[in-house]
């Protein structure tokens, strides 16, 4: 009869990033905060679905624009944990620090470059998702980012998502990275489902 080893493996806690952007803004529209973090997850998703190898076999078509054109799973989403409308407009998120995520958060970090408000400390965001991906052991260096969006199809979707954002009342100032094991409570690693 087999025994149980004395001690059980222990395993890391999962970690996490959560992307922080602020914004100016002066009563904006509904429609125009609605706009704003439909684009901004817009970005993202197109950027996570064109990286990631676990979507490769993704077409991209127009269809992407649809609330649910994408079929990402519900790990890979980005979640709200707080957002605040006044001055300055913030918006925190969360997403499960996973290889195929380092991409798509480099995605949304190149949106400051773009279209912020501001200009972005670049060398402190790519040392940020850099450490993440040595840490996953992601496989794509961030920067070929703009030549994956090419050869996958998805760079048109990307560029006019980036664009509709710049295009939005809401005016990003700053984006954030914070790395950790942090788990909010409404994040649920368990479950596996897709669209």
């Amino acid at each position: 009869m087999a025994t149980l080893p004395r001690e059980l493996p222990t395993f890391p806690p999962p970690r996490f990033v959560t992307i922080v952007i602020e914004g100016s803004e002066y009563r904006p529209a509904l429609q125009e905060v609605s706009n704003f973090i439909y684009d901004l997850n817009l970005v993202y998703e197109i950027t996570r679905v064109a990286t990631d190898p676990q979507y490769e076999r993704y077409k991209f078509s127009r269809f992407i624009w649809n609330r649910n054109g994408r079929r990402i799973k519900e790990t890979d989403r980005l979640y709200v944990t707080s957002l605040r409308l006044g001055s300055p407009f913030l918006l925190e998120t969360i997403l499960l620090a996973a290889a195929g995520a380092v991409p798509a958060i480099w995605g949304i970090v190149q949106i400051g470059e773009r279209i912020a408000d501001w200009k972005p400390n670049r060398e402190k965001a790519r040392l940020e998702v850099e450490k993440l991906r040595r840490e996953l052991h992601a496989p794509q260096r961030s920067e070929q980012l703009i030549q994956t969006l090419k050869e996958r199809g998805a760079l048109e979707y990307y560029e006019r998502s980036v664009e509709r954002l710049g295009e939005n009342q809401i005016k990003i100032t700053d984006i954030q990275l914070k790395i950790g094991s942090d788990r909010p409570p409404t994040l649920d690693t368990e479950n596996e489902n897709t669209f």
